[in-house]
């Protein structure tokens, strides 16, 4: 039976080398780990040179998110599974995951038992999504604490349109010229100026640029 090859694509080496050797540990099932990536940049030359059944995809990448690599490696290739490991567990990383290409979610604190029966699920053609988790939320998405537990959740927080309006805020522009850029109003503008600094709790333009500079939610 030809083995089920495996790319991983994960920032933590201690966690790679583990998840590597467990994988070529197994003895009642054959696997292949192909290729270990520390950042998601280079898993689309990785994937053209040696091609895998399975990804399995972390969503935090020091270069890009997973979640923004998503639709191109899905639209490059159909026939590739991607499995989110994450230590994120909320509704609108499933939900933008599974929209974005994923076939499967399971969370990091999880066995390497369940992360086995996600790929069998998914290269059998099902859609999994690991114990405990929900794919639509309770309550509103609600920072833990008051707090948000680090840049990626603190980024995902917001809207496409609200990141373009942070970056140009942050360069010191004015709501009307940011309005201009954009080809909206100036009300508009302001509605999504009072709902940034909602969502990242601060109350001055001066704190929301502090507070994007130090969670590098702008380049």
């Amino acid at each position: 039976m030809e083995p089920k090859r495996i790319l991983i694509v994960d920032d933590h080496q201690l966690y790679t080398d583990a998840l590597s050797s467990l994988f070529t540990a197994q003895t009642d099932e054959k696997f292949e780990v192909v290729g270990v990536l520390h950042e998601g940049g280079g898993v689309i030359n990785a994937l053209s040179r040696h091609p895998a059944h399975v990804l399995l995809l972390d969503l935090n990448l020091p270069d890009q998110d997973g979640l923004d690599i998503l639709p191109e490696l899905s639209r490059r290739f159909p026939k590739l599974k991607i499995v989110i490991v994450t230590m994120y567990d909320h509704p609108k990383f499933i939900q933008e995951s599974f929209k974005n290409g994923a076939s499967g979610y399971v969370l990091k604190s999880s066995g390497f038992d369940e992360l086995r029966k996600a790929i069998t699920e998914v290269m059998q053609g099902n859609r999994y999504i690991g114990e405990g988790l929900m794919m639509f939320p309770k309550e509103t998405f609600k920072p833990k604490n008051g707090k948000f537990d680090d840049s990626f959740s603190i980024k995902n927080k917001l809207t496409k349109r609200e990141k373009e309006i942070l970056i140009l805020i942050s360069q010191a522009k004015s709501s009307k010229e940011i309005a201009e850029d954009l080809f909206i109003s100036d009300q508009t503008v302001s509605v999504h100026r009072k709902n940034i600094m909602r969502k990242l709790n601060v109350n001055y333009s001066a704190s929301l640029i502090k507070f994007a500079i130090q969670n590098n939610l702008i380049e």
